[in-house]
């Protein structure tokens, strides 16, 4: 396989990447801080690592069909407005889409974890459709954002703490009948 390192292309003028090695993986930071604005990930890749495409000025992405695992602050920082996940997505790390523009985000349906700030500080999002096999709403999930209109799965047992904090946006969210746990300042 053909690994892509943290120093490979950081601080570089490249703005556009296409993968097109079907062996290549991507470790942690290979593409923070660069100037990427498009990616295209349509080569067999079942994981985004932690930090690999940080603050960056992303605005397009496609992902491979094959992915089951976005990692931590993934995206975070980027200027992502969209994003369509493959129905293979299973986990969405903790801060992976913080900071981001994304106007709306649909959890595609095997998606299980979705991690702590995962959409915070998402100045941009009005509509979050986490209709998935998710059973908690994670910490800190939606906090500092804008979203206006949320969908729960019917599986939900727990929003925990902070979830919607400063989510002053907030008017329509639904109330699973499965819901046994609403944490400290989750809609503060």
């Amino acid at each position: 396989s053909s690994d892509v390192c943290s120093s490979d292309l950081d601080s570089t003028g490249i703005s556009s990447f296409e993968f097109s090695n079907t062996g290549l993986e991507l470790e942690s930071y290979a593409f923070s801080n660069s100037k990427l604005s498009r990616i295209d990930l349509g080569v067999p890749l079942e994981k985004i690592p932690d930090y690999a495409f940080s603050n960056n000025p992303v605005t397009s992405v496609s992902l491979p069909q094959n992915l089951i695992s976005i990692g931590a602050s993934a995206f975070s920082g980027t200027l992502l407005t969209s994003i369509d996940f493959p129905t293979t997505l299973q986990t969405i790390g903790n801060f992976a889409f913080n900071g981001t523009r994304l106007t709306t985000f649909k959890a595609p349906p095997n998606l299980t974890f979705i991690g702590i700030s995962a959409l915070r500080d998402t100045k941009s999002l009005v509509d979050a459709d986490l209709t998935s096999k998710i059973t908690l709403v994670a910490e800190s999930l939606f906090q500092d954002s804008n979203v206006e209109r949320v969908k729960l799965p019917n599986q939900v047992t727990q929003i925990q703490k902070n979830a919607f904090n400063d989510a002053k946006r907030l008017v329509s969210i639904n109330f699973p009948a499965s819901l046994q746990v609403i944490g400290a300042s989750a809609f503060s």
